[in-house]
């Protein structure tokens, strides 16, 4: 790819253009008003917090009720049925007080700041929108600069079927069909993430160019902010200190092994990360008195998380629906569904949104990284310890790792905000290299016009999923009436034939 090209930088252009308005059209349909910046029903993240920060406190203002306290296990939702009396839901509770589980960065940069200068509360919706218009925007920008340093000999045609790929999977038009504050959590957090991820990728560490300390410095300050946003953005700052670890080494080789260098370096890579871990703990100890307690198993919702267990069959069910579960295909608008499997599980799993698609079942391109292993035989020991530090563990172990984990939680194809862009680009990586050393022209052609294909079944079927939820079901997020109209226009004029 060669953005220098008129002709190639407007091609680019256009297919962020594109998801832009693709996610602008989502948004519109599900939210009315949507660029109305006032708030009129708020929510725990957008005016609870605020309203306790501002008063000094990190526990929230409303008082809990006796009936909840006096309840023999307030966890148990059976048991919170039969008080009598109204309580605040999926909030925390703890030694008599309500607290928010939920990250504090948009609290601090946006609702915060916005309330004390109004004096009113932000849209959660908007809010939501805007986190996921930046990701999509940073997230194409670190697609092309992945395919700039990496995959020059890829044909262009390719890489944009590549960049509509990674777009459409990443999961912002995802957050925006629902956006309450569970959404604007992954928003923020997917948004935060990728701004880091691109600083990092651009500089220098990989490119065996001159580090840039300044990007570094960017790329932790925001990585810390995903974390206070969304706590399994964790994972990717593990993936970025093992990229800065790798980044000394080359920096030690540039200047010698300088002492001064060596603690600009990890200065610049390393406070950022310091002061937020510092923040984030000093949080988690003031309202759960342990640096390490994040408070989940407080939750005031369906599950008793005190009680809750891990096994292997819930793991399973996390993974197969997450990861693989096939959609089904029939003659209903908009003709492709969720497909839950319960894989026989006796015991009971959560199941949030009704669009269950596996994440690889729509980004089929993500099977590439199967091919992982055949390829390493090409590389020798350094030269694989290379790749599985900066492709490997972040691509494909982090994601795994962070699936499995959604057990708990149960299903919800927002989650898919944490890892489904990174899993993409590990699965894209693969494919990319293998075309870009293959000799036999006819067969690459081939790969060209399957992956055309996978790309159009992505698009399709992510934006069935987040329009899959009919107005006339029980399960509608329709609270927007243009937007329903919208949906039935949409449905009428494609199955014209009715």
């Amino acid at each position: 790819m060669n953005l220098k090209k008129k002709s190639q930088k407007a091609v680019v252009i256009f297919a962020v253009v594109v998801s832009a308005l693709t996610l602008t059209f989502i948004a519109k349909m599900y939210t009315d008003d949507l660029f109305k910046t006032e708030e009129v029903v708020t929510n725990q993240i957008n005016q609870e917090l605020v309203d306790a920060f501002e008063k000094g406190q990190v526990s929230l203002l409303d008082p809990v009720p006796q009936a909840l306290l006096d309840v023999d296990n307030p966890y148990d939702w059976t048991q919170r049925t039969t008080m009598g009396e109204s309580y605040k839901w999926d909030h925390l509770l703890y030694n008599g007080k309500y607290y928010s589980y939920y990250g504090i960065t948009t609290v601090l940069t946006l609702f915060m700041p916005y309330h004390k200068i109004t004096g009113k509360y932000f849209s959660t919706a908007l809010a939501t929108y805007i986190y996921s218009m930046i990701a999509l925007i940073f997230i194409a920008l670190i697609y092309i600069s992945v395919v700039k340093n990496w995959f020059k000999k890829i044909p262009f045609r390719m890489t944009i079927m590549g960049l509509f790929t990674t777009l459409i999977i990443s999961g912002v038009t995802l957050n925006v069909v629902r956006p309450k504050f569970y959404e604007l959590a992954s928003a923020s957090g997917l948004c935060f993430t990728a701004i880091g991820m691109f600083f990092i990728i651009n500089s220098g560490i990989f490119q065996k160019k001159k580090i840039k300390k300044s990007f570094l410095f960017l790329s932790a300050l925001f990585m810390g902010l995903a974390v206070l946003a969304r706590v399994t953005a964790v994972f990717w700052c593990f993936a970025c200190v093992i990229w800065i670890l790798y980044g000394l080494i080359q920096n030690n080789k540039q200047n010698g092994k300088n002492a001064i260098e060596i603690i600009k370096y990890v200065l610049a890579a390393g406070v950022p990360y310091v002061v937020f871990g510092l923040i984030q703990m000093w949080y988690n100890y003031a309202r759960f008195g342990s640096v390490f307690d994040f408070g989940i198993q407080y939750s005031l919702t369906i599950n008793d998380f005190t009680q809750a267990k891990s096994t292997i069959e819930l793991v399973m069910v996390a993974v197969v629906n997450t990861l693989l579960v096939i959609p089904t295909i029939n003659s209903t608008f908009p003709f492709i569904h969720g497909n839950y499997d319960s894989m026989q599980l006796n015991g009971y799993y959560f199941v949030d949104t009704p669009c269950t698609m596996g994440l690889i079942a729509r980004g089929l391109p993500i099977l590439s990284v199967l091919y992982a292993p055949k390829l390493a035989k090409n590389f020798d020991k350094k030269e694989k310890i290379k790749l599985a530090l900066t492709w490997l563990i972040p691509g494909i172990i982090f994601p795994l790792i962070m699936v499995s984990m959604t057990w708990e939680n149960g299903y919800s194809i927002r989650y898919g905000c944490d890892y489904a862009w990174q899993f993409m680009m590990a699965g894209l990586a693969v494919m990319f290299y293998v075309c870009g050393n293959m000799k036999n022209e006819q067969l690459k052609k081939w790969i060209y016009r399957v992956f055309v294909l996978c790309t159009i079944w992505a698009v399709i079927s992510t934006i069935a999923a987040s329009i899959a939820v009919t107005p006339e079901s029980t399960l509608t997020y329709y609270d927007n009436e243009k937007g329903m109209r919208i949906y039935c226009h949409l449905r009428n004029l494609i199955m014209f034939w009715n």
